[in-house]
Parts: structure tokens; C-alpha cells; sequence
């Protein structure tokens, strides 16, 4: 009798560990995973910190986070309903929004950033010397085309047709070669390509620098380059963890404000940078939270005016930021 008890006991012992076990399993299964897509650059580094610093650790939901390469896989991605949330630049989700696709705005990530530079030898001394020259750029329909193209272009009596711009080239391909070439005479890059540039030669010459120029034109804010998009359904479903996203989003910006020495390394590491590129680079690109609405639509209009948008998109259909103005 005493070896049965003992026996129904460890029967009874197991099937207590197994449903226990089971209730586990099935109340970590209901974790829902929220697909984040991103890329690792300084305007869209944030989900990635926020992941080293544990923030989205003890969620009642996964972070899950997809690296890409540029805005338009990204963007077909989101389509494709491979993606919740993206952070991404705010062209490539104007152009999908306009399309038909319910893909909204719901905070910024980071303004500014882009530089027009030659080196000392060339002897230029303003934007206005490239006329005739070759300028290696950024591909057509990017923030930083339509920024050369309608914002800084005009500031000189200039068009596109005044240059030879040559498009595709990687960002620190384009540093390469300006230096040790005579294939272009300058080119448009952005951080932290640029930094990296003046702490590693002494002849790089900044013809223009738009974070600077921006700001002097009486902008409070820098220019709106990349942002945080999420799927319409995704915001009308799931309202409670969007909303907690975008706190741990801000809260992350918020360290990166309040601990510069700390956040440049652990940026740097995250980028396999120098933390010294990372501050430098962060004066002109700076992250961001809160969407500067015209600065946004001015930039869009930019892209609307070269043809890569068929028109300006509603403001209401892209734009939903009442998910950031809750606790």
C-alpha cells in the first residue's frame, strides 16, 4: 500500500510539473510579436538601443526586429504584411500611402543630417563653383535627392541640369572617392558618412551644410527625414502596444539626450563606429520624436514638385498622432 501511495504521489507530482509546464508554455505563446523593421544607421538606431538597454524587456509582447537595407524593401515589406511598425524615410511612406496603402506617420525618428562636401585642393568655395561639375548623390526620389534638387539647388540660381550627378553610389563609396579620385568633383552624403570623413582626412571642405542652413532659415526644428510608420490595422487593433512602443521610443531618445557620453558608445557599438564619429555625427542628425507637420508636408513637396509623387498626400490619412499623446 505504501509503495502504490508513494507511486500515485509521483504520478500526481508529474501531471502538477506538466499542466504547470503547459500553462507556461501557453501563457508565453499568447505574447504576441510585434515586427519592427529598421536598419542600422543613425537616424534609425533607436529600436536597436532601446533593445540593448533592455527597455523592451517585461512586455506583455516580443519585439521582433528586421534589418533592410533601404526604404523601399522596407516599405514592400509593410505591404506584403510582413511588418507592424517601420522606421523608415518619410518619402518611400508617402508614396505607399498615396498609393492606396493604410500606412500612417505616427512619430518621428530623426531630422537633419545631409552635407554637400569637396576637398581644399579643388579650390571650390560655394555650392554655386559645382556648376559644370559632377556630383555623386544619393539615388533619385530620396530625401536627400529632393533636398539638393528643390531646396538647395534654388538657393543658388540652380537647377539639376546646371551638374552631372552621378546616382547609386553607397555613402562611404562616395568619400572613397572624392579623396582618391577625379571621377566627382563633390558629394551629397549624410552622417555618419561625413563625420567619418573629417576625422580621417584633413582636406574634406563642407560647401554646404543643410542642418545649419535649415536652422538659419528660421526652422525651429530640423528637417523631417526618417520616421516611424505603422500599419492601419496594427494602430486600430493593437492602440495599447503602440502606444507603449512609442513611450520606450522616447524614452530612448530621451537617454540619448540625457547621456551623450554613455549613448554615443553603446550607438557605436551597436554601428561598429567610433564613439566620436557617433558625437559628431548626432550635432547634425539628430534624433527625434515629436513630427514638425509643415516641415514633414514641405519636404514631401519637394518630391512632389520633381515628379516622384503624383501628388501631395492627405494630411489626415498620413499623419495619426493622437498614439503619442497618451501616458
Amino acid at each position: 500500500m505504501k509503495k502504490i501511495i508513494k507511486t500515485g504521489f509521483v504520478v500526481v507530482l508529474i501531471f502538477a510539473v506538466m499542466l504547470s509546464a503547459g500553462c507556461g508554455g501557453k501563457k508565453e505563446s499568447q505574447n504576441e510579436v510585434i515586427r519592427i523593421g529598421s536598419n542600422r544607421a543613425i537616424g534609425t538606431i533607436t529600436p536597436y538601443l532601446a533593445e540593448e538597454l533592455g527597455y523592451f524587456e517585461g512586455k506583455d509582447y516580443q519585439i521582433e526586429i528586421f534589418e533592410f537595407t533601404d526604404g523601399a524593401a522596407l516599405m514592400e515589406a509593410m505591404a506584403a504584411g510582413e511588418l507592424d511598425i517601420g522606421i523608415v524615410g518619410i518619402s518611400p511612406v508617402a508614396t505607399w500611402n498615396a498609393k492606396g496603402l493604410d500606412v500612417r506617420v505616427v512619430a518621428s525618428a530623426n531630422g537633419g543630417g545631409h552635407v554637400i562636401v569637396s576637398t581644399t585642393e579643388r579650390g571650390f568655395s560655394s555650392v554655386a563653383d559645382l556648376k559644370g561639375k559632377v556630383i555623386a548623390g544619393p539615388s533619385p526620389g530620396t530625401v536627400t535627392d529632393t533636398l539638393l534638387k528643390s531646396y538647395i539647388f534654388p538657393k543658388y540660381s540652380m537647377t539639376s541640369d546646371d551638374v552631372t550627378i552621378i546616382t547609386g553610389m553607397k555613402g562611404a563609396d562616395m568619400v572613397t572617392t572624392l579623396v582618391n579620385t577625379d571621377e566627382v568633383d563633390a558629394i551629397v552624403t549624410w552622417e555618419p558618412f561625413i563625420s567619418m570623413a573629417e576625422l580621417t582626412y584633413d582636406n574634406i571642405q563642407v560647401l554646404y551644410d543643410a542642418s545649419e542652413e535649415w536652422l538659419a532659415d528660421g526652422n525651429a526644428e530640423l528637417y523631417p527625414v526618417n520616421v516611424i510608420a505603422a500599419m492601419g490595422d496594427f494602430c486600430d487593433n493593437h492602440e495599447k502596444e503602440l502606444n507603449d512602443i512609442l513611450n520606450t521610443i522616447e524614452k530612448t531618445v530621451d537617454y540619448v539626450e540625457d547621456n551623450p557620453e554613455e549613448a554615443n558608445a553603446k550607438i557605436a557599438g551597436l554601428l561598429d563606429l567610433e564613439a566620436a564619429v557617433v558625437e559628431r555625427a548626432l550635432k547634425r542628425s539628430q534624433l527625434t520624436f515629436q513630427v514638425d507637420k509643415a516641415a514633414a508636408m514641405e519636404t514631401l513637396s519637394w518630391a512632389c514638385d520633381l515628379g516622384y509623387l503624383d501628388e501631395l498626400p492627405e494630411e489626415e490619412k498620413l499623419f495619426d498622432f493622437h498614439y503619442i499623446s497618451k501616458e
